[in-house]
Order: C-alpha cells, then structure tokens, then sequence
C-alpha cells in the first residue's frame, strides 16, 4: 500500500515542539497509474523509436521539443542535430506553404486537420517526401502543443511521377498516333476513340463521333457484320482491308486490325479497333496504274490506228459498191455482211481499249483466265507488228480463280508489250495457260502454299537477261528502255498485282535466248460455277404496237432505230437532245408506253431525263444507250429504276429484245 504523509509541527508558547500533526493520504491508486502511465510512455517510446515513421512535437510557436531517432534514416540528421536544423528541413516547393496553413489552423482551432504532403531536403541535399497527420493538445481551451508523425512516401511520390509520366506518353502516343484507335460496344456504339480516328473520317470532335453508330461508317453495312461474326469466332483480325466512309460521303481504304474482349461467360462485350488510312495510298495506285495502262494503249497506237483504217476503208469501199449495183441481191447482201461484220470488229476493238482504258473499282469475282487471255490475245494479233508471230496454246477445262478482270488485262499488256520490245527484228511471243500442283511447287517456291494453281506463262524469242538484270525488273521505276520509252512501272505494277491476288510471279531468262514469265493465281479451295449467256441469235422476236420515244442526237442513228421499230409495228416519237424530249413527253405522256434514251445527249444527258420523266411518270419503262459509260454511273441509273441498258453499237435485235422484256414486264 502507498500513502502520502504530510507533518505539521505544533509549538507551545515557548516555542518547544508540542504536537507532530500527521494527515496520510492513500496514493496507491495515484502510484499505481503512474506505474501504467511509466509503462505506457516506455511502450509508446519503443513504438517511436522502432516505427518507421518519424515522431515529433512543437509548441504553438514551432519550437521543436521532440524528435524520434527515425529522423536520421529519413533525413541523415541524428537525433541531437535535429533541433538546431529544425528550421532547414523544407524545401522551396510551394506546396509546402499549404502545409504550414494547415498546421496553423490546427493551433488555432485545437482541431486535428486531415493530412498533408511536405518536400523537406536531406542531409545530402536530395528532396524527401513526407505525409504529415498531426493532432493539437489542449488544455483549458488552448493548444499547447502539436504532435505529428512523419511518414517517408517519396518512392510512393517516385513511382506516381512515373505513373503520371506513363499516362502522359500513352496519352501523347494515343493522341499523336496516326492510326484511329477506338473501343466500341458489339452493337457499334462508340465508347473512346483518339484524335486520328476523328480525323480519318472528318468529325468535328471526339464527343460528335461519340453519337454516331460504327455501322454508319462502312460503305456496306454487311461487312461490320462479319467483323463482329469473325471477332466472335476467332478473338482477334489482323490486316483486313476495309471500305468505309468520310463524313463528306467519299470513300475511305481502311487497313484494320480488331480485338475482341470478352467476359467470363466468353460473350464479346467490347471491340478494340486500329484504322489505318490507306486512301492517299490507294488513290495513288489506282492513278498509277491508270498511267501505266495509258502507256502500254500508246505504245500499241500505231497498230490500233492501222486497223481502224483497214476497218473504215472496208467499210467505205463497200458503201460505195453498193451505190454501183442497188439492183443485185445476191451483191446487196455480200456487201451488207462485210460492212456488218467491219463494224462488229471496230466495235470489239474499241471495246477492248476501253476495258482497257477506263477507271474502274477493283472488283474480285470467280474469273475464267482463259477468256481474258483470248480477249487480249485477240487486240495484241490486230496491233502488234506482223514480224511478231503470236502464238496461244490454253489448257481446257481449267477452273475460275478470284480476280480483277481489269487487272489481269494489265498483267498480260504489259508483259506482251515487254516481250514485243524485247523482239525488235520479230520473233515468236507465247502465251499459255495451265494447272499445276502447289506441293510440286513448294520445293522451288516457298510461297506456294495453295493446293492447285492456274498458271499464266509469257514467253519470247527475244534478247533476254543476264541475273543481274533479273534481280532488278520488279523495282519501280527501273527500265533498260531509253529515255521517254518507258517508266518503269510496267513490271512492278504485275508483280503488285501478283500480290494482291495471293499469287506470285517467277522470270527464267537468258542472254540471246529470250525470256519466260510466270504468273501463278491461286485455285479457290470451292471453285465457283460461272453463268453462261445463252445464244439467242436464232430467237424470233415479236414486234408490237405500242407507242415508243426515242431520244437520239445522232440523226442518221436515230432515223436508222426509227424505221427498223416502225418495221416491227411500233409507233415511234423523236427527239434529239434532252430538252426536246421532255417537251415531246410532256405533249404525248398519255400515249407512249416506253422511252429509248441515249446517255450522252445535248442540253441535258439521259440520266436527268430520266429523272425528270419519272417525276411525270413514275413506272414509266426506260431503256438507256450508250457507246462507253463509267461503272459508278452505270450502277447509280441502275438504282434509279433504269431497267435496260444496251451497249453502243448494238444491233436491232438486242434493242427489240429489250423492248420487249419491259412491256411485257408491265
């Protein structure tokens, strides 16, 4: 037991000691207190000491009176020197000034604030930082100390300054980067997309292509549709070429690639996208192989222009025998066959060069190679020099490949027009066709991979290569030609060609001994069954007796139509521009049943009169002429309700039969 005693001593008037007065207190609770309280600061100060944090007192006036020994892990300062440099500890950084607020406002209002940070400077001079939590003592009201702990967070402060620099250089690259990323749900709503993705298809902002559905942007809906179907099947799709659209209407050449995210149940329930725009690029293919089709039609001018001559002059001698004897049948009709048959051969020829000539979409569809190689085949015989003799030997019964039938046209000019030019003094040109085995192939070319081929071989008696020269002929630009006879593109436009339809292309050749190429296309793995036109050249066709417009500019043209239907029973109108057969239609529009209409005509073209007419009449049948029209006009006067269209030069027959198929389609 503990007691407290406190003595009083009691004097008489002597002043001699009369009474000792004793008062004893209990104090054993009072000691044993202390005794917790001694325990508790002895427990308190080892928690301090061996905490990693950094304990600490001041006054109100920020005179330091305790410092843990932490502080000389943490700042180098031991734990004497830490009084005298109380005042040194923090940095210039003016996030430090918010600090010392808050420690005020504490003092003020004895009420704990919620942490802060600090940059204080080590004992080396290197930047430490540090969370502050402090908590003010109050007594009767006032503060009369804070005490704080200090918390080193400055490779927390490291790692998130790494962590901010990350997400600025993803952002910058996600921002920067030229492919237009996005992320967007399987329905096509869009969920992010970066500034490129913006920009490729011409919106305003990322928050105006935000409303806007994905499906919207193909050109043909159907193919986000097996975007999403493959993604589901396969996870993810590398290099897919892709038509989509600018916000202004016009095509984009998409190279996309697609991820696919997927929940626990493995349902896609995102899609990552990355666009390139390959449109520049494409435009810039498709204008060059414009020009290289320009100049292989130029370097085959001369024979063209001999064979129209040869053309116009049959035609012309046999026009003017006619005049001669009108009264022979027999001659009549031998004269009438050769003009016909002249006219047939300056209508394939031109034909020919226009196929050759004109700009048009690539179009992959099931191809047989044989017929292109007997169409070009047949232009090359008629203007190449007679020194040349072609010869053509094709295997029967080959299948269809999947390919650009414009392109493969260009493949056989310009190898043909190589050849020719490599057999200045004339020679043999061959060119064949055949099947071969892709395993038989793999052993000399790796790229074989298909199980069968259709071969295209091009070979000539010419001047040949050396193997340096072999090495060289695809690359751009590089000819043996002499300057202003040729690009150079000829070759390396057929090997990119090769490429994009899977196939490749091979050259054996020796100096004096002439040259053989090899172009082998891929066989589909399910081969395609082509439709076949039917002959209908021995067919009766039935004339009628109904009321027909017929707008033609070319009067010897149009009086020619006008009598050959009035033969049949028809009762015909003319016109001979647009304007004019409006306003005939407008006066007769209850009496005629069918409109004829050349495409090029003056004052306006068929395509408007069309549309104007279907505004007076909207069933009204319409049949469409024309010598030569761009595929993208022919596809939209099509989808405007043209039914009939018919090809420049045509004969009586292949009108009437058209005539035919729409009236009695009414």
């Amino acid at each position: 037991m503990w007691v407290e005693q406190s003595t009083r001593i009691v004097r008489d008037d002597d002043g001699n000691v009369a009474q000792y007065r004793n008062v004893v207190r209990d104090i054993t609770k009072r000691k044993q207190i202390e005794e917790e309280l001694r325990e508790s600061e002895l427990k308190l100060r080892n928690i301090f000491e061996n905490s990693t944090n950094i304990f600490y007192s001041h006054t109100p006036d920020h005179v330091l009176t305790y410092f843990s020994p932490q502080v000389k892990n943490v700042l180098g300062y031991a734990q004497e020197e830490i009084f005298k440099k109380w005042t040194e500890l923090t940095s210039d950084n003016p996030i430090n000034e918010e600090g010392f607020r808050i420690t005020t406002k504490a003092i003020e209002t004895g009420v704990a604030q919620p942490p802060y940070e600090l940059e204080l400077v080590h004992k080396n001079g290197r930047k430490v930082w540090v969370e502050v939590r402090e908590a003010p003592v109050v007594e009767d009201g006032k503060t009369i100390r804070i005490v704080g702990a200090l918390a080193d967070i400055t490779e927390r402060k490291r790692a998130e300054e790494e962590l901010r620099e990350a997400q600025e250089r993803y952002k910058s690259f996600f921002d920067e980067d030229i492919t237009g990323d996005f992320i967007s749900t399987p329905e096509g709503q869009l969920v992010a997309c970066n500034p490129a993705f913006v920009r490729i298809f011409g919106f305003s902002s990322i928050e105006e292509a935000k409303t806007v559905n994905l499906q919207s942007l193909y050109r043909d809906p159907k193919d986000r549709t097996i975007v999403v179907d493959r993604l589901k099947k396969e996870r993810k799709i590398e290099d897919i070429n892709l038509e989509m659209k600018h916000q202004n209407g016009s095509r984009l050449y998409i190279l996309a690639n697609f991820s696919g995210i997927f929940n626990e149940k493995g349902e896609l329930v995102q899609i990552k996208g990355y666009l390139f725009d390959e449109t520049e690029r494409r435009i810039l293919e498709q204008q060059l192989i414009q020009a290289q089709k320009l100049e292989s039609l130029g370097t085959l001018a001369a024979g063209i222009a001999h064979d129209f001559n040869n053309i116009l002059a049959i035609i012309t001698l046999h026009a003017s025998l006619l005049e001669e004897t009108p009264t022979d049948p027999q001659i009549i009709k031998k004269r009438s066959e050769a003009i016909s048959r002249a006219g047939r051969r300056g209508a394939d020829l031109v034909r020919q060069m226009l196929t050759f000539a004109r700009k048009t979409e690539i179009l992959i569809e099931p191809v047989m190679l044989n017929d292109v190689v007997g169409e070009v085949a047949k232009l090359l015989s008629e203007t190449f020099p007679k020194t040349i003799t072609l010869s053509v030997q094709l295997e029967r019964g080959l299948p269809s490949i999947n390919a650009d039938t414009t392109q493969l046209q260009q493949v056989l000019l310009n190898l043909c027009v190589n050849a020719r030019d490599a057999m200045p003094g004339g020679g043999i040109l061959s060119v064949g066709t055949r099947r071969e085995s892709g395993k038989a192939l793999r052993g000399k070319h790796p790229k074989a991979t298909a199980q069968d081929y259709i071969v295209l071989i091009i070979a000539d008696t010419g001047t040949g290569m050396d193997e340096a020269l072999q090495r060289r002929i695809f690359e751009p630009f590089f000819t043996t030609k002499e300057h202003g006879k040729g690009t150079g593109l000829g070759l390396s436009l057929v090997f990119g060609i090769m490429e994009s339809h899977n196939g490749f292309v091979t050259v054996e050749s020796e100096l004096g001994k002439g040259t053989t190429i090899r172009c082998y296309f891929p066989v589909p793995q399910k081969p395609i069954e082509l439709e076949r036109k039917k002959d209908q050249s021995g067919e009766e066709i039935p004339g009628g007796n109904e009321t027909i417009l017929l707008v033609e500019d070319e009067e010897v043209l149009r009086e020619l139509v006008k009598s050959f239907l009035e033969a049949q029973g028809y009762t015909v109108f003319t016109a001979g521009d647009g304007e004019q057969g409006l306003a005939v239609f407008e006066q007769h529009q209850n009496e005629i049943h069918l409109v004829i209409s050349d495409l090029g005509l003056p004052k306006f073209g068929g395509d408007e009169l069309h549309r104007k007419l279907k505004m007076l009449n909207p069933i009204l049948p319409l049949i469409l002429a024309s010598g030569f029209i761009e595929p993208g006009m022919k596809g939209q006067v099509l989808r405007e309700g043209v039914k009939e269209f018919i090809q420049k030069p045509y004969k009586p027959s292949e009108v009437l039969r058209a005539i035919r198929r729409l009236l009695d389609a009414v």
